[in-house]
């Protein structure tokens, strides 16, 4: 709680020393991070895909092998 307390104070006597952030910047970097998260989220939903899919044909490849006669690869 003090240390919550203390950076606000902090936060509060820098206010006027901050240069204030032009507008053009400002947008361009949220809309930056925006695009950041989604494209993060969207990598990870693919990679789920394409590695459960890799799993899965691995799994089937396997199980071919394993019950496979060596006559039926060939």
């Amino acid at each position: 709680m003090a240390a919550n307390s203390a950076l606000a104070i902090g936060l509060w006597l820098v206010r006027t020393q901050a240069p204030k952030l032009p507008k053009g910047k400002w947008k361009k970097g949220v809309f930056i991070g925006v695009m950041l998260c989604i494209s993060t989220g969207t990598a990870a939903i693919v990679a789920q895909v394409v590695v459960g899919g890799a799993n899965d044909l691995g799994a089937q490849i396997f199980e071919v092998a394993k019950t496979a006669d060596g006559n039926t690869l060939a």
